[in-house]
C-alpha cells in the first residue's frame, strides 16, 4: 500500500500489511512489543508499526498513519511499535534488498480489518512453517508445493533465502573480520 507522510512530499513511501489473528499474537514470527499495546479486537482502524520506520519518522503510539487502500486514503491509529524476527532487516524483497526506513514500512492489522479493506475473507497469501526437530524439510517443502500448486502458490522460500535473512548473514560475515 502507499503510505502518505506529511514530511515526504514527492517521495513514494510504500508499506506491507501483515494480518494479525483476531486476538493475541501470531504463533509463527511473533512480535516483540517495544511500546504501546496490541490492537483491540473488532474492526477498529488500529495498527502496529515496525520500530525502525517508527523511529526514523518519529511515530509513537497514539499517532495516525495514513494508508492508501484501494485508492482511498484512510487514517489508522498506531497503538503499538513492534519488532519482528521476520524483519530484523526490513527489506521490501529481492528487488530491493537493502533496508530503507525512509521509504518502506511494515504494519500489522487485525485480520478482520484487513479482510474488510481488501475483500479477502478466508483468503491466505502467505504461509509460514516451523519444522519439528528431526523433520525432513526437503520432503515437507515438496509436499507443501504440490498441495498448494492448484491455488496458484509460488515456490517455497526457505528461511535462509529470505532477503532479510540473507542480509543478516552477509552482515555477520562482514563482522567476523
Amino acid at each position: 500500500v502507499e503510505i502518505r507522510l506529511p514530511t515526504q512530499r514527492g517521495r513514494k513511501v510504500t508499506g506491507r500489511i501483515l494480518s494479525l489473528p483476531e486476538s493475541g499474537w501470531p504463533r509463527v514470527n511473533s512480535l516483540k512489543l517495544a511500546a504501546g499495546a496490541a490492537p483491540g479486537t473488532g474492526l477498529q482502524r488500529e495498527l502496529l508499526l515496525e520500530a525502525g520506520f517508527a523511529e526514523y519518522h518519529g511515530y509513537r503510539p497514539g499517532d495516525t498513519l495514513n494508508l492508501v487502500v484501494q485508492d482511498d486514503p484512510l487514517g489508522f491509529r498506531i497503538v503499538g511499535i513492534v519488532q519482528s524476527p521476520e524483519y530484523i532487516f526490513v527489506v521490501r524483497g529481492r528487488e530491493a534488498p537493502y533496508p530503507s526506513e525512509s521509504t518502506f514500512a511494515v504494519v500489522w492489522i487485525r485480520e478482520g480489518v484487513v479482510d474488510e479493506l481488501f475483500g479477502t475473507a478466508g483468503a491466505v497469501n502467505d504461509i509460514g512453517v516451523t519444522m519439528a526437530p528431526g523433520g525432513n524439510r526437503r520432503s515437507a517443502v515438496r509436499l507443501a508445493e504440490r498441495l498448494l500448486e492448484p491455488y496458484g502458490a509460488e515456490t517455497a522460500v526457505p528461511q535462509e533465502e529470505q532477503p532479510s535473512v540473507e542480509l543478516l548473514r552477509l552482515d555477520l560475515l562482514g563482522l567476523q573480520n
